[in-house]
């Protein structure tokens, strides 16, 4: 490490994709896992600890952001977003809020830009070298059912699945928040921005940050996926004029639920169409395990069903815990 060098077998990976939804045909409907060279996750485990607490001291990463940090997850950053749109929405503020979807966030980050950031950052000296050389001249080759293939240079991104690679990326879009005047939430790549309306004006105001976020892209190397990116109008009773937002040249399409960190988010922040979401997926999942656990001692079924079923009802649960009553039966139902 005083050296800024790393051997150049700590640099090459094996990815094993993992289906993630969809056609199972298209490469896409994949997720990218790298695996890497323990001795080197050692390394970075060190480094990121150090990093972590020089960036603690100076108070460096975005109080936006709520991925990959300590005392911070997903329901901290839901209950933070949730409460302020409900109290909007209790003072009959209509509120516009842009859902966007980051294309391929890790692997699109340049190399060259990421350092630079990292240097301003107080990132600088053998550590900065080191990071350098774990960045530039990565090699990797995707293994399936035994197979590999050959291998290939990895030109951008940071490695995902590296202990290393999520924290680089919180620092390469660390501005971000400083470059819109509405309010942002951040969780790693995962980015929503909303704007109270009181008038044309405030939509003016939400494009023009929508603008700003497009130039962000085009500066540091990151990409928006315009056709997954939504638009939610948040309002209390009668829905106010809707307004057509525009990112990238296409225009956002308007939605009254969304998905976000797991939890169904509506127009009228109403959680029962999270809660059949959930009372679906349980059910289905406790089918499952009924059928494969027929004959298995009670002491499994309980393990199983703590740990598949109830998880699934427990998630974010001080977020959306229901309070009417049709609600509470569909959850009640899963429990019995």
């Amino acid at each position: 490490m005083r050296d800024g060098v790393i051997p150049s077998i700590w640099k090459n990976a094996n990815v094993t994709p993992v289906f993630k939804k969809g056609g199972r045909d298209l490469a896409e409907n994949y997720r990218p896992v790298s695996l890497t060279c323990v001795c080197c996750k050692i390394l970075e485990h060190i480094i990121t600890s150090h990093i972590r607490q020089h960036l603690d001291h100076n108070n460096i990463l975005s109080a936006y952001q709520h991925g990959f940090r300590k005392l911070h997850s997903c329901e901290t950053q839901l209950l933070v977003t949730v409460q302020d749109l409900l109290f909007k929405r209790d003072k009959h503020i209509p509120v516009d809020m842009a859902i966007l979807d980051f294309s391929k966030a890790f692997d699109t980050v340049p190399h060259r830009r990421l350092l630079g950031k990292l240097s301003t950052y107080g990132i600088n000296g053998p550590i900065l070298r080191w990071i350098e050389a774990f960045l530039v001249d990565r090699v990797q080759g995707v293994v399936v059912e035994g197979f590999r293939s050959q291998e290939d240079k990895v030109l951008s991104g940071v490695p995902q699945c590296t202990v290393l690679g999520p924290l680089l990326f919180l620092l390469h879009i660390n501005d971000l928040p400083s470059v819109v005047t509405s309010q942002v939430r951040l969780f790693a790549d995962d980015c929503l921005f909303y704007w109270p309306i009181l008038s044309g004006a405030d939509r003016v105001a939400l494009q023009r940050d929508l603008n700003s976020l497009e130039k962000w892209c085009n500066t540091w190397g990151m990409r928006f996926n315009a056709k997954k990116c939504q638009i939610m109008s948040i309002t209390r009773g009668k829905s106010h004029t809707t307004y057509l937002y525009t990112l990238c040249g296409h225009g956002l399409s308007s939605v009254q639920e969304a998905k976000y960190l797991g939890i169904t988010l509506t127009d009228e922040l109403s959680w029962s169409s999270h809660v059949r979401w959930i009372h679906n997926r349980a059910n289905s999942t406790l089918g499952f395990s009924r059928r494969n656990l027929r004959r298995c001692p009670a002491k499994l079924k309980e393990t199983a069903y703590i740990t598949l079923v109830r998880s699934t009802l427990e998630y974010a649960a001080p977020v959306w815990d229901p309070h009417l009553a049709r609600d509470c039966d569909l959850l009640e139902k899963i429990q019995r």
